[in-house]
């Protein structure tokens, strides 16, 4: 049963949120090796996901959109930059750096990051497979888009059904649906993600304290459990497959 959405349209920036770069032609190995879900190369549409500690403690959940620099292909990584138990997103990237030929920069001048949602009457019915231990992934089928999608500024928000449409503009412009939508405020856009039960943000996933399971990521999309090594991997797991 498709599930039944608000009627009226709203629009609102998505508070705290910043922005940065990577580039280059070893950005998939690089990332893949850092992120809680498969990196698609080339790029093919944005996507949630989340980087961890070794511990498999949360460090911050982000968005990826892809992201052309010159000649280079590459992701913009959406994160929450407030002060928190984690080192800051562009040093520990830094810090894995190594031999990669990649471009890491700081752009938080460049993008807001909007949020539109209601207006619609139904959204596909939405289907999760359930582990033994009690994780939970989503099923991608049924008329659901996975996370990566040919369209490059604009995703539609999976983490729960009827969180509406998640969209990286440039500073200063404003997505289309502000001529047909009410705008609201960031706090609005807030309460309407707390009353869907989807955490963001260091806030609400405290970093170097919360584990991904917990926070739910596995039932918002940002883990694959199939996917190779990544830091923090082995922790969450063997939380998959033994509780």
């Amino acid at each position: 049963m498709a599930a039944q959405l608000a009627k009226r349209a709203f629009y609102s920036r998505v508070p705290n949120r910043s922005i940065i770069s990577v580039s280059g032609q070893n950005t998939a190995q690089f990332l893949n090796g850092l992120l809680t879900t498969t990196v698609p190369w080339p790029p093919s549409g944005a996507f949630y996901s989340a980087f961890l500690a070794a511990s498999g403690k949360m460090l911050y959940d982000v968005f990826l959109w892809p992201w052309q620099n010159g000649d280079k292909n590459g992701y913009l990584i959406e994160y929450d930059p407030r002060s928190n138990e984690a080192p800051s997103l562009d040093s520990m990237l830094k810090k894995h750096v190594l031999r990669s030929r990649v471009s890491i920069q700081k752009l938080p001048d460049e993008w807001d990051v909007w949020a539109t949602w209601g207006g619609e009457q139904s959204e596909p019915a939405r289907q999760w497979r359930f582990g033994s231990q009690g994780a939970v992934e989503p099923l991608w089928n049924n008329g659901v888009e996975e996370w990566s999608r040919p369209e490059t500024r604009r995703l539609r928000d999976l983490r729960a059904v009827g969180m509406g449409h998640r969209i990286l503009a440039q500073k200063g412009q404003t997505p289309d649906e502000a001529h047909n939508h009410q705008a609201v405020t960031e706090d609005d856009y807030t309460v309407h993600r707390i009353l869907h039960g989807v955490p963001e943000g260091s806030q609400e996933i405290p970093a170097m304290s919360a584990l991904p399971l917990n926070s739910n990521l596995d039932l918002m999309g940002g883990v694959d459990f199939r996917k190779g090594c990544y830091v923090g991997q082995e922790l969450t797991v063997r939380t998959y497959h033994t509780g």
